[in-house]
């Protein structure tokens, strides 16, 4: 790996973290990036390539197998009751002892193919 390759990964894994801070914030990613002091712009570019990066681990790990399950299972999916400071959550899944929380925007299509790789996981 490269210098610049590793500087790359603690970065993705820093903005991560702020995507996940704001999405959790309640607030717009406008406001939220004005409080923070970060351009609107920059935040959507580095959501996109942690989204993009996320489809193209899971289309590794063989997403179009992952629908094929042997021992289907029921999973409890209920409406995320958050207060209004965790607002952007759009639904807490819990399965297996693990707990999954889709925010508002979630792309169905990915959200199904975690459920289905964390399905299949087990």
């Amino acid at each position: 790996m490269t210098a610049w390759e590793a500087k790359h990964q603690v970065q993705l894994a820093e903005w991560n973290d702020k995507v996940a801070q704001c999405r959790s914030s309640g607030m717009t990613v406008r406001a939220w990036c004005e409080r923070e002091g970060i351009g609107y712009k920059t935040y959507y570019r580095w959501e996109r390539q942690i989204l993009s990066l996320s489809r193209q681990a899971l289309k590794k790990a063989g997403e179009t197998e992952l629908a094929k399950i042997d021992n289907p299972v029921f999973a409890e999916i209920t409406p995320a009751k958050a207060p209004a400071s965790q607002s952007g959550i759009a639904a807490v899944v819990k399965l297996n002892g693990k707990e999954i929380v889709f925010y508002s925007g979630t792309e169905p299509d990915l959200a199904s193919a975690i459920l289905r790789g964390i399905v299949n996981a087990e």
